[in-house]
Parts: structure tokens; C-alpha cells; sequence
């Protein structure tokens, strides 16, 4: 056995690498340009309209859906750190 595996072996904590377990989360959100509402991409298939209703979003772990006109949001990325 390498030396990495031997690490890596020795690091897992409930099946998971503790390397991976502590790394950054990216999490989506969409926000209208006119009101400033944030939505998050996962709705869980439920249509989720902006404070305004210029846009919405359906989504969930298969598939996301924005409506709107061109220019009415924009795609904000968030980083959380994982724990």
C-alpha cells in the first residue's frame, strides 16, 4: 500500500475523505436586476418567483429553469466553507 493511500485510509471520517468533507461549498443563486431578490437554484421543482415576478426559478438536484427577459438577472456564485 502507498504511502498516499495510507493517508488518504487514515483521514476518512464517516466514508467520506476528510479532504473532501472540509472543502469549500459553491452554492447558485439568481438575483433580479429590478427588485434585488436572491433565489436559490434549488426550489424543488417549485416555481419561485423574484419580489417584482420579472423572473423565476424552477429547479432541483436534475435540472434548473430561469424565466425572464435577457438582463433581468444575473447569476451570483456564493462560497460557504464546509465544515
Amino acid at each position: 500500500m502507498s504511502n498516499n493511500l495510507k493517508k488518504l485510509n487514515r483521514n476518512i471520517s464517516n466514508g467520506m475523505p476528510k479532504e473532501i468533507a472540509t472543502t469549500t461549498k459553491q452554492e447558485t443563486y439568481y438575483k433580479c436586476t429590478h427588485c434585488g431578490d436572491e433565489i436559490f437554484w434549488n426550489t424543488h421543482k417549485k416555481f419561485t418567483y423574484c419580489k417584482c415576478k420579472k423572473i423565476w426559478v424552477d429547479g432541483c438536484e436534475d435540472y434548473v429553469r430561469v424565466g425572464g427577459n435577457e438582463g433581468d438577472y444575473k447569476v451570483i456564485t456564493k462560497i460557504n466553507s464546509g465544515s
